[in-house]
């Protein structure tokens, strides 16, 4: 990348904006132009400097995340918004996706799938490549609504599985020849292991998560007679989900 791409940063908590700040900056590639806990002062910072991207939270003062993003969206040269909240519901995330959020990412978050994400946005369309962190800030995402556990280890072996599938979509095919060896490999663990830790995780999922994304995801093709979706099922569902998603980005 070569000039700095210049970033608005809108959150209320002033120790994790400073600490998300302090981030984007050591990355070398984002310059910050904004940092703020105000809604209406992001919004005179975006119409000050004009940034390529707005990163903000949903509950803000003056003016929340959803009225910052829907007047950032009608200027001229709008920054691309993405959307950085533990207030994540499905309702939520469909109007910030109709107001034109470009992403909406859950908190907590790796800030490292943030930056990709962010390296993602600022890419020029007509040489627009899925960085690996964007990538996986996605899966992450989606698996954060629906309520899966991240501190379970199967959370981390569904998440490979899905990326894996996701650039390899043959290996749907191939769940426990291909698919758990490779999850099994690259974190030290057999496949038989990977298969266990990855049903717990969609138990834990169907049983606590949120219900009212699961019934979006999976309410055509899984009914009450036939319970939770078996693991090759879940993984292919999520997996053509994120692929559709890459492919609007490349539109």
């Amino acid at each position: 990348m070569g000039s700095k791409s210049q970033v608005v940063l809108a959150d209320a908590g002033a120790e994790f904006r400073l600490l998300l700040k302090q981030t984007i900056e050591e990355s070398g590639e984002f310059e910050v132009v904004g940092c703020t806990g105000s809604g209406h002062d992001a919004f005179m910072s975006i119409q000050r400097n004009k940034p390529q991207l707005l990163i903000t939270d949903l509950m803000l003062p003056e003016l929340d995340g959803l009225a910052l993003l829907r007047k950032s969206r009608q200027l001229n040269d709008a920054p691309k918004v993405i959307i950085l909240s533990a207030f994540c519901t499905n309702e939520m995330v469909q109007r910030a996706a109709q107001l034109g959020a470009y992403y909406f990412l859950t908190k907590p978050c790796q800030l490292d799938s943030l930056l990709g994400l962010m390296r993602q946005a600022c890419r020029p369309a007509e040489d627009d490549v899925v960085f690996p962190a964007a990538l996986e800030g996605m899966v992450t995402a989606h698996l954060h609504k629906l309520g899966m556990p991240a501190h379970l280890k199967g959370f981390r072996y569904v998440r490979e599985a899905i990326l894996l599938a996701v650039r390899e979509p043959d290996l749907l095919n191939a769940l426990t020849k291909e698919l758990y060896p490779r999850v099994a490999k690259a974190f030290g663990v057999n496949a038989p292991q990977v298969e266990r830790s990855i049903r717990t995780a969609i138990e834990h999922a169907w049983d606590d998560g949120n219900q009212a994304m699961l019934q979006s995801y999976f309410r055509f093709s899984v009914s009450a007679a036939k319970g939770k979706p078996c693991n090759g099922h879940f993984i292919a569902i999520l997996s053509e989900d994120i692929r559709r998603q890459v492919q609007r980005h490349r539109v």
